[in-house]
């Protein structure tokens, strides 16, 4: 590889000192690498932050972690950290953030999507697809799907919702799901469960949540569901 070669692809690397010697192979070796991986992790950053503003709402589209106020809660600080160690190993686990608007619930979530993609861009054998969908929405596509004149089935639509990479499904319980809506959650949680990571956000209270979504789909969320207290970040309020 020429001199000329080298300035092409890594211009973030500097040629003065080098005289060709086996130390001076070594460390520009090793300067090559840490240039490679900072191109590549720039790279799939930049992939990423594609597919969030595909899927993600615009006020949402730049959250990351470092952006989460922990507000010297140590609630929140705890919540936090079981969505650091979730994004890194998600495993096909289901997470249930919930609590009034503003405390930072869709902010987690994405820097969790975030943190994912990146990751799973890097792997290509790995699904690194996401889907970002109201339950409402979710819920009328399902409803619509049952009708003759529908070009998608009930089926295809939880094929859709289970299949895909990471799902992030927000807005639980702002309006009452039939018995029918709360199978289909149930569905969905059940064919992802072990395989593929959800994420449910709901603006509801703890006791809220627990009377609104009984039986099954409770109980298949209710050890993975974490309340978020503090400021209304929105609005600058207090809980």
């Amino acid at each position: 590889m020429t001199r000329q070669d080298l300035v092409r692809l890594f211009p973030g690397l500097s040629m003065d000192g080098y005289d060709g010697s086996p130390e001076a192979v070594a460390k520009r070796r090793a300067e090559r690498e840490a240039e490679h991986q900072r191109v590549m992790s720039q790279y799939f950053a930049t992939k990423a932050q594609s597919i969030l503003d595909g899927q993600i709402p615009p006020e949402n589209r730049g959250d990351c972690f470092s952006r989460f106020d922990c507000e010297d809660n140590p609630d929140r600080q705890a919540v936090l950290e079981v969505c650091r160690r979730f994004a890194v190993s998600p495993d096909g686990r289901t997470l249930v953030l919930i609590g009034g608007c503003g405390r930072g619930k869709t902010l987690l979530a994405v820097s969790i999507a975030r943190v994912y993609l990146e990751a799973h861009l890097y792997d290509a054998d790995s699904d690194n697809s996401l889907i970002y969908v109201t339950e409402q929405s979710l819920l009328e596509r399902y409803d619509r799907a049952r009708s003759y004149k529908s070009l998608e089935s009930t089926d295809d639509v939880i094929r859709r919702y289970s299949s895909c990479g990471l799902l992030i499904v927000d807005e639980l319980g702002k309006w009452s799901p039939s018995r029918d809506g709360l199978a289909v959650l149930e569905q969905l949680v059940d064919h992802r469960v072990g395989l593929k990571p959800t994420i449910m956000l709901s603006n509801l209270s703890q006791s809220d949540f627990s009377a609104r979504y009984t039986g099954g789909f409770l109980s298949r969320v209710a050890d993975c569901c974490y309340a978020l207290t503090g400021h209304d970040h929105r609005i600058g309020g207090i809980s």
